[in-house]
């Protein structure tokens, strides 16, 4: 294959950019949604006494067209890139996608902001785009920003959507002259004004990625982009599966951050079907309480809870009596060899039998997952489809090719190990990496995706954006690929987060970490290394699931917090992290030699994780800094020791000679 150009199958040399002819943006696949069964079908629904309140297509248009009113009427002559701008900080919620529709339909440009967020960050996004109107949920997070309101001059008008009048004329009082707080519902009431549809070539969104370095970056992008997006992966279902994406009798939680290309590229597809949202209730704690109670039949997944819910239910097996764990591996062998013959379903004796209590924990209607975003085992993959009877397709991207540009084809093929094939919208190439050995005529490389799913850079930073998009309009990602024989790209490694030792190898520290949580004593971990050493070291944070039976077992007392403390469950950890590098081949010189173990999550509240809970690197970096110095000096410590005892040995042999 060596440095050749990847395109869809029958796509070579040229693009797809629309998959129904009537739909060229955001607004008018809304519209098409819309369409079906006049408007009256149910679209987005909100939690309520453990039941949803839903409000049709018909509705959701009307409301939207009040707000967008509101917009026009609100909003500052354009920018001088031609933009208005519409912020948005909130969790997922009906009054958000009610937001961004009006964008669309009006022809704004909305911008949203991760909720949990810290403040440095979204006064950033506020002032780079100069927001003036910016639509916030709750009161609390309205009291976030109006805590920096000096250091955010544009910012002149907050629209909170927490139903709480006394708290909004005092705020408004106390903030008079310097802000206007306006409750939500009142927009819902504006006058009418006539919607000014977008064109493709409109800016949809400025959407800031997360980000694991420094400043989030604004990635422009277009309705053309999203279209285009939705398109490859439309055509890519028919092609594969032989089923649409979706249809309109599929109900769709809403809980991953509405701010991610991943989950408004989810709405994008359900408002273009005529399916149904329904939103959580933004607490991890409720979330399978509100997959139970929605009874959802498409769910959009991460690697870290496909991983959580396949070692919970692992665990829970584990702990079982006998008669009802040999039934379960039957009935999970029965299904694995159904799944390699490619028959994925939910009606044989297992699932009757073994999986139907399982299959409840998600509601019991489940037929397609997706993720993305991570890498993801391949065991987990069998693992899901198997017990829970559904599709689960793998997807790879990013923000700046508008969320994805590969994804696994016929879901019961060649299961893991890979993100599939480009999708009809994109080419990929690989190109040479010399100073980590990767070389496309090896079939390595960095990968790069033009087409029209190729965003327009990055929003008021030329130098990051020539950094990032060539001018052949190739968009560098950053991370490393590789094609497989069946030609599925495989990334393997990442351009920027590798660091090397001192004996000149070089390490991926994601790679590892991967490979490492696979323990079922880990719960995640953070790989470090240092060019004067020549090891790495990891921070791990135990499964305290796996741990305290271990404990009990051991006969040791106390709190997870104080089993952590203990040497020996170190050494237990640490081993079993070396068995799990080991079987997948792990070189010497990756392989941890020492750990410390803490028992606080990394989460988005302690700044260790981004939004999309990717690890924030160079901030676990500043923050367990002085923690792998200590780990290096006890290294050294041990090395010294051993050196001291061998001198000796080697003194007494000459002595006696």
């Amino acid at each position: 294959m060596g440095d050749e150009i990847h395109y869809a199958k029958g796509w070579e040399g040229r693009f797809r950019e629309l998959f129904f002819d009537d739909v060229t943006t955001v607004y008018e696949g809304f519209l098409r949604g819309l369409s079906i069964q006049d408007g009256n079908k149910r679209c987005l629904g909100v939690p309520k006494n453990k039941c949803y309140t839903w409000f049709t297509y018909r509705q959701v248009h009307q409301k939207a067209q009040h707000v967008g009113s509101y917009f026009s009427s609100k909003l500052p002559e354009s920018n001088d890139e031609n933009l208005k701008f519409v912020g948005l900080f909130s969790a997922n919620c009906l009054e958000w996608d009610l937001t961004d529709l009006a964008c669309s339909m009006f022809s704004l440009t909305s911008v949203p902001i991760y909720h949990t967020s810290a403040s440095e960050s979204t006064s950033f996004i506020i002032n780079q785009t100069e927001l003036s109107i910016l639509v916030v949920d709750t009161i609390e997070r309205v009291q976030f920003i109006l805590d920096s309101i000096n250091n955010t001059p544009s910012l002149k008008e907050i629209i909170v959507c927490e139903t709480n009048n006394d708290k909004v004329n005092e705020l408004n009082e106390k903030y008079d002259g310097k802000i206007k707080v306006t409750a939500f519902e009142s927009l819902l009431n504006h006058e009418l004004i006539d919607v000014t549809p977008p064109e493709p070539d409109n800016v949809f969104s400025i959407v800031y990625t997360s980000g694991t370095t420094g400043y989030p970056k604004g990635v422009i992008v277009t309705h053309k982009n999203m279209i285009a997006t939705g398109a490859g992966l439309m055509a890519h279902s028919l092609e594969t599966i032989n089923e649409p994406v979706m249809d309109e009798d599929d109900i769709v939680l809403s809980f991953l951050p509405s701010a991610h290309a991943y989950e408004r590229l989810c709405h994008v597809f359900v408002f273009m079907y005529g399916a149904s949202i329904g939103y959580s209730r933004n607490d991890p704690k409720l979330l399978l309480e509100d997959l139970q109670c929605l009874k959802p039949t498409f769910v959009p997944m991460v690697p870290r809870l496909l991983n959580r819910i396949y070692d919970k239910i692992n665990s829970a097996v584990g702990a079982s009596f006998v008669l009802k764990r040999k039934l379960f591996e039957a009935g999970l062998n029965k299904k694995l060899t159904l799944l390699q013959n490619g028959i994925v379903n939910r009606d044989t004796w297992a699932d009757k039998l073994v999986f139907r209590k399982i299959c409840n924990m998600l509601g019991g209607r489940v037929k397609r997952m997706t993720t993305g975003s991570a890498p993801v085992s391949a065991d987990v993959l069998k693992f899901t489809m198997s017990v829970f009877g559904c599709l689960l397709g793998e997807g790879y991207g990013q923000t700046e090719c508008s969320c994805v540009a590969t994804f696994t084809d016929d879901a019961t093929k060649a299961i893991g190990g890979h993100v599939g094939k480009p999708l009809s919208t994109c080419a990929i190439k690989l190109f040479d990496v010399p100073e980590m050995e990767y070389f496309a005529k090896n079939n390595q490389g960095e990968v790069c995706i033009k087409g029209p799913i190729v965003t327009q850079g990055y929003y008021k930073n030329p130098e990051t954006t020539a950094a990032t998009y060539d001018s052949d309009g190739w968009l560098h990602t950053g991370d490393i690929g590789q094609w497989t024989e069946e030609g599925n790209l495989k990334i393997i490694d990442r351009c920027k987060h590798i660091f090397k030792l001192a004996q000149g190898e070089y390490v991926a520290p994601e790679y590892l970490e991967t490979i490492y949580t696979r323990s079922p004593y880990v719960a995640q971990c953070f790989v470090e290394g240092d060019s004067m050493k020549t090891c790495t070291v990891a921070i791990v944070v135990p499964d305290e699931e796996t741990v305290m039976p271990w404990a009990k077992k051991n006969k040791l007392n106390g709190t997870f917090q104080e089993v952590c403390e203990n040497e020996k469950l170190r050494e237990v950890i640490l081993a079993d992290m070396r068995r799990e590098g080991k079987k997948e081949n792990a070189k010497s010189y990756e392989q941890i030699k020492a750990i410390k173990l803490i028992t606080e999550l990394f989460s988005v509240e302690n700044n260790i994780l981004t939004p999309t809970f990717k690890l924030k690197r160079a901030m676990a970096r500043k923050i367990f800094k002085n923690d792998v110095d200590t780990l290096y000096e006890e290294l050294d410590a041990i090395e010294k020791k051993a050196q001291e005892e061998l001198n000796s040995n080697t003194n007494g042999v000459k002595d006696k000679n």
